[in-house]
């Protein structure tokens, strides 16, 4: 009886163990692509500067501000006045000195070389970012996934 109790339980450890022995890929915080192996091993798949191919739609910033909700979990391209004040960036019309409906956006994922350019912008930048519309402070916003000038 205490034998057969000991395979039953064997048994069921062997079954139970089964899906903890699957691969998995994870992203680093500074974007690389690891694929951990069930054995314990691991291999890097994405290297941080690697491009992914990505498709980014672009639009102007009157159609961004007046579709955003429509636009949520879209990639986008926009050309935009960039403000940043304190930590916080926001995304206005180049053609206006100060707009009065801006767009709230997210800087956490760009990389050290976009938050310091941005840093700059404190007085406002006409720059094109890309980046995905989504939830910024429980707004509508876009999470900026790069910059350039």
């Amino acid at each position: 009886m205490k034998m057969r109790l000991d395979l039953v339980v064997l048994t069921a450890t062997v079954m139970l163990s089964f899906p903890a022995l699957a691969d998995e890929t994870v992203m680093t915080t500074d974007g690389r692509q690891i694929l951990l192996r069930s054995d314990g091993t691991y291999e890097e798949t994405r290297k941080p500067n690697e491009t992914v191919s990505i498709y980014y739609r672009n639009i102007s910033i009157e159609d961004l501000k007046r579709d955003i909700h429509r636009l949520d979990g879209q990639n986008i391209e926009v050309k935009a006045k960039l403000l940043s004040l304190g930590g916080a960036v926001v995304l206005g019309d180049p053609k206006s000195f100060l707009d009065s409906k801006p767009i709230l956006a997210d800087a956490s994922q760009l990389s050290e070389n976009d938050r310091q350019q941005i840093r700059r912008c404190d007085t406002g930048c006409n720059i094109t970012i890309r980046g995905k519309v989504g939830r910024v402070m429980s707004h509508a916003g876009v999470i900026l996934h790069s910059v350039q000038k």
